[in-house]
Formats: C-alpha cells, sequence, structure tokens
C-alpha cells in the first residue's frame, strides 16, 4: 500500500476502514494500557544507559538531539498521552504499507505479530509517517503528510468508528 494506493480514494477510505475495525477488536489477550509506550521508554532509558548518545549526536552534527534528553522529552509525550484520556485499544503496532496487502478482492493486513493493547494514535501515526512515500526505506522525518490529508485521514477514521460502536470516536 503506496503512494499511488493512497492517492485512490476507494482504496485509501478501506484501509482506514480496516484500521478502525482492527482498533475495534476485542481480542482475549493482556491488556495493559500504554505498554507499548513503556517499552519505547525503556529503550530510550538503556540507550543512553548503554550507548555514547551524546558523541553520536556530535558525530551526526544532530543539534536538537545535543540540545535536550530523549528520556525527558518522552516523560513528556507519556503524560501528554496520559491527559488525553485516549481509549486503550487493539493496535496493529506495525500498520505500515508494506503490512497492507493490495489484491484484487481488496486490502489485507499482514504481520500482526507486534499486535497489543494501547493507543489507538501509534497506528494513525505510523501510517501517517509513510504517507505519500514511494520507497520502503524512506525515513525523510522532514515529509509530512499535509494538514488537509491528516484532517481528511481523521474524519473517514472517526466515520468509520461511529459505524462500528457508536460514540467509540
Amino acid at each position: 500500500f503506496r503512494a499511488k494506493h493512497q492517492e485512490d480514494p476507494k482504496l485509501r477510505d478501506e484501509m482506514i476502514a480496516m484500521l478502525a475495525k482492527i482498533h475495534n477488536l476485542k481480542l482475549p489477550i493482556r491488556k495493559r494500557k500504554n505498554l507499548l509506550f513503556e517499552d519505547i521508554g525503556k529503550m530510550i532509558t538503556h540507550a543512553y544507559e548503554h550507548s555514547p548518545i551524546n558523541e553520536i549526536c556530535k558525530e551526526a552534527n544532530y543539534v536538537n538531539l545535543l540540545a535536550r534528553d530523549l528520556r525527558d522529552e518522552w516523560k513528556l509525550v507519556e503524560r501528554i498521552i496520559e491527559k488525553t484520556n485516549a481509549p486503550t485499544v487493539l493496535c496493529h503496532c506495525d500498520f505500515r504499507g508494506s503490512n497492507i496487502l493490495v489484491t484484487e478482492q481488496g486490502l489485507i493486513c499482514i504481520d500482526l505479530e507486534y499486535s497489543m493493547y494501547g493507543s489507538r494514535a501509534y497506528d494513525i501515526s505510523t501510517i501517517l509517517h509513510e504517507w505519500g512515500k514511494t520507497e520502503v526505506f524512506d525515513r525523510d522525518m522532514g515529509k509530512i503528510p499535509k494538514k488537509e490529508t491528516i484532517m481528511e485521514f481523521l474524519k473517514v477514521y472517526i466515520e468509520n468508528c461511529e459505524l462500528l460502536n457508536p460514540g467509540y470516536a
């Protein structure tokens, strides 16, 4: 599911509807709020404790990373997420173009090995991070979707959530 598919309103809306359905699933697996975010925090702490982060940032001239401590930044992100009081939903946790197959019968979501309960914002931000990119490994962080694209995505997502479970969105 790449840029050419994202430009097709029918396929785009089908992909967004599929995400809303995933987020509405109820599975009998461990349900801990923000487990993924806890793990990311642990990874950041581990990196600072076991890697020369500041030296790497100096060598790569990552001025913004040198000016901040990612551990503090991550704690701020966690507090913001907690304040939103967002629902804990089933997340794919790797909802990206490479894991959405385009077939003649429609879209198929694959690679659910990282699925867990968490914030639906994780899946939404993952797919939007890739929006408009043509290469699988395009990691250009400067390319973000236009505000109109994000608003349309969220509008279709909310509409689909409301169809599945009124009041859920």
